[in-house]
């Protein structure tokens, strides 16, 4: 389906949200969706609909931002995600956050250096192991070193 068929179905209520999540996965490349048209589908009932724009490449900044606040908690995890989202944001998102949430703002390459030693204190190890591997964590070369000779020493 193209973007002008899409426009027309969507505008005259004729897309169960199921359709409208697929078509969005399905045109997850970047420029397949305007991004005013993704402004659009923000703002759907659906959350599920709002979770598949917040993962699509093409989403506008301003419409991450404005999804980082969310209620619904796969919404923001969709935004975590998104390798557009600007580090502010990230930021944002992995204060008092959940674990889900947390491990997601720690695997985005967009995460700022203090954030991902905030979140490399985390008790929840996924977390901290997902920070510490992150290329902008400070200490990334030594914990991948580590990890290394821990392989290679265990093995031997």
């Amino acid at each position: 389906m193209t973007v002008k068929e899409f426009k027309v179905q969507y505008s005259l209520g004729t897309m169960s949200s199921g359709a409208c999540v697929d078509w969005i996965y399905s045109m997850n490349h970047p420029h397949r969706i305007p991004g005013y048209l993704l402004a659009t589908l923000s703002k759907n009932d659906s959350w599920r609909v709002r979770r598949a724009t917040a993962h699509h490449e093409n989403t506008p900044i301003s419409v991450l931002r404005e999804l980082s606040t969310d209620k619904i908690l796969e919404v923001r995890m969709s935004v975590a995600s998104n390798q557009r989202t600007p580090s502010e944001i990230l930021d944002k998102l992995a204060i008092g956050t959940g674990y889900q949430l947390k491990d997601r703002v720690a695997m985005n390459p967009n995460t700022p250096p203090d954030t991902l030693v905030r979140l490399g204190k985390c008790f929840h190890h996924p977390t901290y192991f997902y920070a510490q591997d992150n290329p902008n964590h400070p200490d990334h070369d030594d914990y991948a070193f580590r990890r290394l000779h821990s392989r290679m020493t265990n093995n031997a």
